[in-house]
């Protein structure tokens, strides 16, 4: 097993079986499980030269017209640093690629997610790799049919889609990629085990991870670092996590790896969930 002494509380949370207020700063995990995933970061691009990644985040695509292939927001870096970066990630030895479709000022739409959505499904397919993959969709908007059939199309070929329930605290139903009943959607607990104020919640929300004042991996430099925080922070760790388990387990497709995290998940409860299910994501390493 692997042990990160001083690791940032989110890690911590999700390799320890709750009690309130993590104190433990260790990140529990098998130090075996590395490769065997490939992750999609659906957002502002990734600063891949960053000393995290070591060489593991690669440039995807850029639907962003007009912009440069960089991460401009710094939103994308730090949620792939939760995925897979060396010391603030979950699953520290998967391979990702930056999907471009948020711009300098966090802005998307639509039809610009759903370009990047299929170059991930396409560039998944053209490598016999689809049940292999994850998406991660750190952003969101009004539900809309055709994004969550969108999603739908994705996971039938047996991608992980991992999106965030959403920011506004309110009923995650009303959005989407969230509200796709095949993502799996994710709403931010904070270090006390409260669902934060601004996370969005309900039925459609599948599980709780770490999502506030989270540490990650910075844009403005190799070596830079930040706290932000938010659902976008929360679903890459569900994210790494079904990297990690892809690594440790050798499961892969979505339907088998939802139901792996679901069922590994800690139901010790979440405070003001609402009608959201009581499940924290967890790795099963033990307190």
């Amino acid at each position: 097993p692997g042990i990160c002494a001083s690791a940032p509380w989110g890690l911590a949370c999700i390799s320890q079986v709750y009690s309130e207020n993590v104190v433990d700063a260790r990140y529990n995990y098998d130090a075996t499980a590395r490769s065997g995933s490939t992750p999609y970061i659906l957002d502002a691009g990734i600063r891949t030269t960053h000393k995290e990644f070591g060489g593991r985040a690669l440039w995807g695509t850029n639907f962003v017209s007009g912009s440069p292939d960089a991460d401009e927001l710094g939103h994308g870096t730090h949620v792939a640093g939760t995925v897979g970066g060396k010391t603030n990630g979950v699953a520290k030895g998967c391979r990702m690629y930056a999907v471009k479709v948020i711009d300098k000022d966090g802005l998307s739409s639509m039809s610009t997610t759903l370009q990047g959505l299929q170059w991930a499904v396409n560039h998944a397919k053209s490598r016999g790799i689809t049940k292999k993959s994850i998406i991660n969709a750190s952003l969101g908007g009004p539900y809309t049919k055709i994004g969550n059939d969108a999603v739908k199309a994705a996971t039938d070929l047996g991608i992980t889609i991992v999106a965030a329930a959403g920011n506004d605290g309110s009923d995650a139903a009303n959005y989407s990629p969230g509200s796709a009943p095949s993502a799996i959607t994710v709403g931010a607990i904070d270090s006390s085990g409260y669902r934060t104020m601004w996370s969005n919640y309900g039925k459609v929300v599948d599980i709780f991870a770490p999502g506030s004042d989270i540490l990650s991996a910075g844009h403005m430099s190799d070596s830079s670092s930040l706290y932000m925080s938010g659902t976008s922070m929360a679903a890459p760790h569900v994210a790494g996590l079904a990297a990690y388990f892809m690594a440790k387990e050798g499961i892969q497709g979505s339907s088998v790896v939802t139901k792996r995290i679901i069922g590994a998940a800690d139901t010790s409860g979440v405070y003001y969930a609402f009608d959201s299910p009581q499940r924290v994501a967890y790795n099963g390493s033990g307190k």
